[in-house]
């Protein structure tokens, strides 16, 4: 038996809990990790109170999964967790995706999506536990922790809690409902941007009260011959040339596609300054991934939430879930993910694709 919603639920299968998506980041001299915990379930439709009951063999259970994210101090030579507390900023329980980055001196942000409250918190039903509509998904923002002393209440990084919105709330389709996820952040000139999407490039600023515009939008032929649309992943990271040995500055972020029910991600370079072209892709990312524990048709699945460079050591840490059951961290030398991209202006299909910036 679980408890859902102040209700006991018959359980006739449980999995977990497994640790899943992960971010990982610095925080001043130290590194800060966010991790998604997660529970699975499955339960008979007819042992669900008033539950709508279906005739097709394959809809006699329903699915689901619980999930919690906690943040913890991290050793800074192991990488490895020293204390961890649970987390959740929001007064409703579906937390589930989260990525951490530092905001232009003003402290340690946290992206995360959520499913809106329901119509019903207290009710069981589908009709009671369903989404407001139009809205699936949304993401928000919340200052995990700040630089120096209390921010300032008219500074648009410290509005507290911040839901952000780029759609209009309009449903492209009867009864459609909206998602808006997968959107990388990044830092220009102390203010803060997201990717929104990729092919086209559609670059959005928000505004205090969480409401976003495109200010950008920029083909990306880099993407032309993935398997399928691009979706966001990780912060993108300003590289210096310093750092690169490249002629100038540039981001770099992480987008991932879909392949036959398995994820690729690839690491892609932006111009540092707009309308941020995306103008290089690497070949897929060398991580390690893994089957799904609930879906086992997604045999291949990996997914990278959290980017960082080390100047110290030259190497870049890419913070991800694996299969959706382990998290782990990458450490890759600069040259190691250098040598992902092409060095020519056409590449072979199938790997790095790369346009003049």
């Amino acid at each position: 038996m679980v408890q859902i919603r102040g209700k006991d639920m018959k359980v006739n299968y449980h999995i977990g809990y497994y640790h899943g998506n992960v971010a990982m980041v610095r925080y001043g001299t130290s590194f800060v990790l966010a991790v998604r915990k997660m529970h699975f379930y499955k339960t008979l439709r007819s042992a669900i109170e008033n539950y709508p009951l279906s005739t097709k063999k394959d809809e006699e259970y329903i699915s689901w999964w619980g999930s919690k994210m906690s943040v913890c101090s991290v050793d800074s030579l192991t990488l490895q967790p020293l204390a961890c507390e649970d987390y959740d900023p929001r007064s409703w329980k579906e937390c589930e995706w989260s990525k951490g980055f530092e905001g232009a001196g003003k402290g340690l942000f946290m992206m995360f999506g959520s499913k809106p409250w329901p119509k019903d918190p207290s009710g069981t039903r589908p009709e009671q536990t369903a989404c407001e509509g139009p809205w699936a998904f949304q993401p928000w923002l919340v200052q995990l922790k700040s630089y120096g002393p209390a921010p300032d209440p008219a500074d648009p990084w410290a509005q507290g809690i911040v839901r952000l919105q780029y759609l209009s709330g309009e449903a492209p389709k009867e009864g459609e409902l909206l998602k808006e996820k997968n959107w990388n952040p990044f830092i220009y000139k102390g203010h803060l941007f997201f990717s929104q999407q990729f092919d086209p490039h559609v670059v959005i600023q928000p505004m205090p009260n969480g409401t976003c515009v495109k200010l950008f939008e920029s083909s990306s032929r880099v993407f032309r011959n993935l398997t399928s649309k691009p979706r966001g992943n990780t912060q993108a990271l300003l590289v210096p040339a310093a750092f690169s040995g490249e002629a100038r500055d540039f981001y770099l972020g992480v987008v991932h596609a879909e392949s036959q029910r398995a994820y690729l991600n690839y690491f892609y370079k932006m111009q540092a300054h707009p309308p941020f072209r995306i103008y290089a892709r690497s070949k897929p990312m060398p991580i390690i991934n893994g089957q799904h524990p609930r879906n086992p048709v997604w045999t291949s699945v990996s997914f990278p939430m959290s980017l960082e460079l080390l100047p110290e050591t030259n190497q870049v840490m890419i913070g991800y879930g694996s299969g959706d059951q382990l998290p782990r961290v990458k450490l890759m030398t600069w040259q190691e993910v250098s040598a992902l991209f092409p060095h020519v202006q056409h590449a072979q299909h199938g790997g790095g694709e790369l346009v003049r910036p």
